[in-house]
């Protein structure tokens, strides 16, 4: 539950703050006092997505903080632990910021958290029901989610099986079409990559062969100049043709032997003398390299020739294959991969017919258990329904899980028949009602009016608050489209709810305030151009006077009064 809220900046809120009961509280308040602003805090407590826009004027920032209990919340304090998120007072305080300027913050105790992580804490311990959910309530999709949430969770665990190996199933289908696709273009394909892959194979490319050349062919093309350079170097380190006795592998010859005669009679010459060596040393390789390098040097105009007609071919298939050699190479392997499944098509289709008949088998299986089960809890959750809709002072109402199915050729066969499957199986989901006796049964988004719906939804939400754990229910106008005594039915539910559950309601029934434990009044005030909401626990006499207002607009009427204190007196005194 949730023990106490505090909000500031958000609306005409500048800032309150209010303790909340267990059992049930009624919110009220003239229209625009602020309780959508209330409903708003909430939304941000369960890390919902809020518009800036709502942040107070003039203001930067807008701030909500909430305490909850977690005492016998085990899942809940499993996972505060798992985010080592420690416990005050056996709670936890939530705080959340939304600002103009920069990103909003979350502080789960003392710890930072996405919205997120928020909202998958808050979803197992807080539901809050809008006007939206009506809407929701028409569509087949809840529908169905809510009949499969009711048959339990081995229906879940059984459905979520079905729908992963629906979605392997769209997979493999998919891949067939694609290879039945490819296996007409296959003999004209099996050509094109065979002829491809002998153009490369035969062209025997070698790894960066592009950069290669052209050193080569740049060499070649400045050979003189470079061949004048050697030829310069190679004279002056090995005397060239001439092996001339002045050059620098003849003279550091006899600089070695001078100091191998000296290095005889003194250590210091024997220390010069092998440094020396060792740079002899260096220089013979580098006159060594020097030399090789001339007698390499390519000068034939024919070897040019062939080196261009090279580097055309390679530059024409880089083109088709490349842009690198590295990338040609590469093709070469794919293309014998290619043509190695192509070869194996048969198989390979043959793999995957059998792959989806097996599927089909286990979706078939599956859906037929699926189906079972919401039939047998369609009827369960219809009966209950219905009861708690004769509860709701709808006594001659009839309602009923509609599950229907479509036969189709190319469908999942279950009981001898074919019948078009989905991800989530063969069936068909309708809520049906009737108000009267004697109409027959429709969907109910086209015969239930806004009351109508709003009982609907609240006996769907007793039915399954029997099988939940405690948690806070926050109702906005849930009783809208409804008055006089299906009014005081629905403050009857609710506080029925209330014995298991935190129920809170925004209402505008004061047939349903005068069921509430504790009952808080938003007021707005004016102060020539600044607007502010407060919110306040009405004791005994205020609550009278309140629900004096809700029934006839004014808290003086002493006809109003009279009825207020009848009304609360009922309340008290009526059997749930």
């Amino acid at each position: 539950m949730i023990n106490d809220l505090r909000i500031r900046n958000i609306g005409i809120i500048e800032e309150v703050s209010f303790n909340l009961s267990s059992g049930f509280t009624v919110l009220t308040g003239e229209t625009g006092a602020g309780k959508t602003m209330i409903l708003t805090a909430f939304q941000m407590i369960c890390g919902e997505k809020i518009d800036n826009s709502l942040i107070r004027v003039n203001e930067e920032t807008a701030i909500v903080e909430a305490f909850i209990p977690v005492k016998n919340q085990d899942s809940l304090i499993k996972n505060l632990n798992d985010l080592e998120i420690e416990l005050d007072d056996d709670g936890v305080q939530i705080s959340r910021t939304i600002s103009n300027k920069t990103r909003g913050k979350i502080f789960l105790g003392n710890r930072s958290i996405p919205g997120s992580v928020l909202e998958e804490l808050t979803d197992e311990i807080i539901t809050i029901h809008g006007q939206g959910d009506q809407t929701l309530l028409n569509k087949q999709s809840y529908q169905r989610h809510l009949l499969d949430q009711y048959c339990g969770e081995n229906h879940l665990k059984l459905l979520n099986n079905y729908q992963e190996n629906y979605r392997i199933f769209i997979e493999k289908q998919k891949q067939l079409l694609e290879f039945e696709g490819k296996r007409n273009q296959d003999e004209k394909e099996k050509l094109q990559l065979q002829e491809a892959l002998l153009e490369l194979e035969s062209a025997n490319i070698e790894m960066d062969e592009e950069n290669s050349l052209n050193e080569r062919i740049n060499l070649i093309n400045n050979s003189e100049d470079i061949f004048e350079s050697l030829q310069n170097s190679d004279q002056i380190l090995n005397g060239g043709e001439f092996n001339s006795e002045n050059s620098i592998t003849v003279l550091i010859a006899k600089v070695r032997k001078e100091l191998e005669i000296g290095s005889k009679k003194s250590e210091r010459i024997e220390t010069l003398k092998n440094i020396f060596l060792e740079l002899e040393s260096q220089i013979k390789d580098f006159a060594q390299q020097i030399n090789r390098d001339l007698a390499s040097l390519e000068r034939d105009p024919e070897i040019i020739e062939k080196l261009e007609s090279r580097r055309a071919l390679l530059k024409k298939l880089l083109i088709k294959y490349g842009p690198t050699s590295k990338d040609a190479l590469n093709r070469i392997i794919e293309i014998k991969t290619e043509l190695s499944n192509i070869q194996d098509f048969p198989k390979i289709l043959d793999q995957l017919n059998k792959e989806l008949i097996e599927l089909r088998k286990n979706l078939a299986k599956s859906a037929e258990e699926i189906h079972n089960n919401r039939l047998r809890f369609g009827q369960k959750i219809s009966e209950e329904i219905r009861i708690e809709l004769k509860h709701l002072s709808m006594p001659n109402a009839s309602f009923e899980v509609k599950i229907s199915n479509k036969e189709e050729a190319n469908g999942l066969e279950t009981a001898g028949k074919k019948y078009y499957f989905d991800q989530s199986g063969i069936d068909g989901i309708d809520f049906e009602f009737s108000a009267n006796p004697g109409q027959p049964l429709r969907p109910i988004n086209k015969i239930a009016s806004g009351g109508e719906m709003s009982r609907i939804m609240l006996a769907i939400e007793l039915i399954f608050s029997k099988k939940d754990t405690s948690r806070t229910m926050i109702f906005d106008e849930i009783d809208a489209g409804i008055g006089g005594a299906a009014a005081i039915e629905v403050g009857k539910r609710l506080k029925e709810l209330a014995k298991k559950h935190q129920v809170i309601v925004v209402t505008h029934l004061p047939q349903v305030a005068a069921f509430a434990d504790s009952h808080l009044k938003v007021e707005k005030s004016a102060k020539g151009n600044v607007t502010k909401a407060s919110v306040y626990e009405l004791k005994d006499e205020e609550k009278l006077s309140e629900i004096a207002r809700m029934m006839a607009g004014m808290q003086e009427s002493s006809s109003a009064l009279e009825h207020a204190k009848e009304l609360i007196g009922m309340s008290k005194t009526v059997s749930l």
